[in-house]
C-alpha cells in the first residue's frame, strides 16, 4: 500500500442523503466545526481509531472550531 506524505491530499467526491446534509450543515452552523470537510475529517479519524489506526505524528487532523459543553 503506497502511503500519501501527510501534506499531500486527494479530493474525492461523495454522495450523502439530505438528513446527512443537515446534520453535516448543522454542525457547522452550530461552530461545533469551521468546515464541512473538517467535520468529514474528524468523522473519518474517530472511524480509523476505532478500528485501531492511528493518524501518523504530525498528520493533520481538524480540531473544533471553540470547545463546547455537553450539558444535559
Amino acid at each position: 500500500m503506497m502511503r500519501m506524505s501527510a501534506r499531500m491530499r486527494e479530493r474525492i467526491t461523495i454522495r450523502l442523503t439530505a438528513r446527512y446534509m443537515e446534520f453535516l450543515d448543522r454542525l457547522v452552523e452550530e461552530g461545533v466545526y469551521n468546515s464541512r470537510n473538517e467535520a468529514i475529517r474528524d468523522g473519518l479519524r474517530l472511524l480509523f481509531e476505532r478500528h485501531g489506526f492511528k493518524l501518523l505524528e504530525g498528520e493533520p487532523h481538524p480540531s473544533p472550531a471553540r470547545p463546547r459543553s455537553r450539558s444535559a
